[in-house]
């Protein structure tokens, strides 16, 4: 039987068929039907995996209580303390922003950590619709005899949301440019005037007692306590 030479040889592999390259872009159960089916089987358990991940990242990170960043000024002249402190909430829904019951939670824990530090308070929630609004007020400080007014509200708020990479596992991940600002403000019961005003910029929604008491530690440093 005649042995084929090398020219013959070499034609025969120039003549190979496109699809029988090595290399070639046939999908993976044709190429290797085996290997395909164990990688497709393996799949939701890395997918369950990565989920449970990242699951476990939002938890930590919701656990955790942030630094705010705050900026705050103060009139130079004014030295008094605080002693009696009417908190004013701004009557918007923080709920739907940061989660139900977040300003509730927050004013609790400001009023307990307030009176522990032998300054007395009281919540008192002007509605918005209010035909007057001073009115209101004034009658509150006269019953409370406050010597304050700290004003709470929140200033700003932004997040994204975006796709997952394992969307089998439908987790929405956060944002990198969450954005939580809340606003501050003390005004003298006895000239009306604000005193104190400041601003706290958090880069994910903190948690409400954190909040207060950074709060309280910046009221500190501004010497109110």
């Amino acid at each position: 039987m005649n042995q084929p030479n090398a020219d013959t040889r070499s034609n025969r592999k120039r003549q190979r068929p496109l699809w029988s390259a090595p290399g070639s872009f046939l999908p993976m159960q044709e190429k290797t039907p085996l290997r395909a089916a164990n990688r497709w089987r393996r799949r939701p358990r890395l997918v369950n995996a990565a989920g449970l991940c990242i699951l476990v990242s939002l938890l930590f990170s919701g656990c955790a209580s942030p630094k705010a960043k705050f900026q705050s000024v103060k009139d130079p002249a004014y030295h008094a303390k605080l002693e009696r402190v009417l908190l004013l909430p701004a009557d918007e829904d923080t709920g739907a922003y940061l989660g139900r019951g977040f300003m509730d939670k927050l004013l609790l824990r400001l009023e307990t950590v307030l009176n522990l530090k032998g300054v007395a308070t009281q919540v008192v929630r002007v509605e918005k619709w209010e035909l007057d609004q001073n009115a209101s007020l004034n009658t509150a400080a006269a019953q409370f005899r406050a010597t304050h007014f700290l004003v709470l509200a929140l200033a700003h708020f932004h997040t994204t949301q975006r796709l997952p990479r394992w969307y089998p596992m439908q987790v929405i991940e956060p944002g990198p440019d969450t954005s939580v600002v809340f606003a501050f403000r003390i005004v003298a019961g006895s000239t009306g005037k604000t005193v104190w005003r400041s601003e706290a910029s958090f880069y994910v929604i903190p948690r409400p007692e954190s909040v207060a008491d950074q709060l309280v530690e910046q009221l500190a440093a501004a010497e109110f306590l």
